[in-house]
């Protein structure tokens, strides 16, 4: 058995064969005995789908890339259909998953891929490290899990997970996110990877940081090398990895509208394709809106924290109620519906958070249907009869209604500036309201064909 006096020995100093091959097979049996094996890349872990996982994979944790993984396979199940694909079509996948600039990647490098496609060269992968760093968004870790796990070559990896097991391990006495820090574990991770079971090794690397060797309450008994680790015979595993302390993020305040129709429609705005979102659907601007009728009347809703990178965005939203006739939709300006526009168009987390609140529809119990449905979200019209239609009528019957309408209008030829056309109308709604039959106006003479 190797000591852990062994392991800071070779921590400076190049490692020990004897060493290396104890923790070589340490490492893969305690994968075959104990490692993930049911994870839905696992499950024919083509060049395509390892490369998806992994990309995913960056900065997320695996319950929560599982379903996203398993939606964009369905959506785009090979490098060809991730290609034609649209940008938004792509985004709208990766809704609510975060770090939007990994799908903007992935999605240049498939149509980098497709647009090098020949007879002699089809549509695939390139097994080689560096033409796999060529492509937009796969750096040298992600190239060696694509490597070791998608084609069953050599592949080295160092994603966080392998940090904080090698750091604990050799009691790496710089910060990780260092460039000292990341010399230091790329030559211990190169030296420590097999030249067999590559893929076996590469897995098990990452479950042991995953699943064992954890940032915090690491479970050290079940560890296969934890008669190696000097954190753990020292005392020390949650007070590494070492890192550079980070400055305090500076606060931006940025303002929009939160503008809905009378169907509980929401109207977003597609940002640019650089910048802050790029390419998703968000809600207007307060400081770019020029219709000065829609900065009437507003009222606040709520102030939205989330933290980018560099800043931290305190992004206040108001609310504004409009017919939806006042917005005419273009290709960058959509009313959203979420049963309709959920897979066609992407939404940053913070928005889709938010209007998953508002799709919690209010429910009326629906004069014409009977049976609890989802209401207006606000009167159609003032008075009266618009706040009874707002508290007995679905959208659905509402939508209904506006179609008979206009049938009503047609056929009779009413002049909607009429008073007997307004009334005969208003009769008209309460009987299809009530479920009663269609009567012709009093007096009514059908048009000479």
């Amino acid at each position: 058995m190797v000591d852990g006096v062994v392991a800071r020995e070779i921590a400076v100093k190049p490692l020990d064969a004897f060493f290396v091959s104890a923790w070589q097979s340490a490492i893969v049996h305690w994968y075959h005995c104990c490692g993930r094996k049911q994870l839905p890349w696992q499950n024919n872990p083509a060049p395509y789908r390892v490369w998806v996982s992994e990309v995913m994979l960056q900065q997320t944790q695996v319950s929560t890339v599982i379903p996203y993984y398993q939606r964009f396979l369905q959506r785009f199940p090979t490098v060809e259909g991730l290609a034609q694909a649209t940008l938004d079509e792509v985004l709208a996948q990766w809704s609510g998953l975060g770090y939007y600039s990994r799908a903007h990647h992935l999605h240049a490098a498939a149509r980098q891929l497709y647009a090098a496609q020949s007879e002699k060269n089809p549509v695939r992968l390139p097994e080689d490290l560096e033409a796999l760093m060529a492509l937009p968004g796969i750096g040298r870790s992600t190239a060696g899990a694509i490597r070791a796990l998608g084609f069953g070559n050599p592949g080295v990896i160092l994603d966080g997970n392998v940090k904080r097991v090698l750091s604990r391990v050799f009691l790496l006495d710089v910060p990780i996110n260092s460039t000292a820090g990341e010399r230091r574990l790329w030559s211990l991770a190169e030296h420590l990877t097999p030249a067999v079971e590559f893929a076996a090794y590469a897995q098990a690397m990452m479950d042991l940081g995953a699943g064992v060797c954890r940032q915090k309450n690491p479970h050290c008994a079940e560890c296969p090398v934890e008669n190696l680790c000097l954190a753990r015979k020292e005392g020390v595993q949650e007070q590494y990895p070492l890192k550079k302390s980070g400055k305090r993020l500076p606060v931006r305040e940025n303002a929009a509208l939160v503008i809905e129709n009378e169907w509980g429609e929401v109207l977003l705005c597609r940002q640019p394709d650089k910048g802050l979102w790029a390419g998703l659907y968000v809600f207007p601007e307060k400081s770019q809106i020029e219709n000065t009728e829609l900065l009437q009347g507003l009222q606040y809703a709520t102030t939205i924290q989330h933290t980018f990178s560099h800043y931290v965005l305190h992004w206040q939203l108001w609310k504004k109620n409009i017919l939806k006739e006042k917005i005419i939709e273009t290709p960058d300006q959509v009313w959203y519906h979420r049963s309709e526009n959920l897979t066609t168009i992407g939404l940053p987390a913070p928005v889709l958070r938010y209007l998953e609140k508002l799709s919690m529809s209010r429910m009326v119990m629906c004069r014409k249907y009977h049976q609890e449905l989802p209401g207006l979200a606000f009167a159609p019209f003032p008075g009266a009869k618009g706040q009874e239609i707002f508290e007995q009528v679905s959208q659905r019957a509402w939508q209904e209604w506006l179609k008979h309408q206009t049938m009503l209008i047609n056929e009779n030829h009413l002049n909607m500036m009429d008073a007997k056309s307004q009334s005969f109308l208003g009769e008209q709604l309460q009987k299809f309201l009530d479920n009663e039959a269609y009567e012709r106006p009093k007096g009514y003479v059908a048009p000479k064909s």
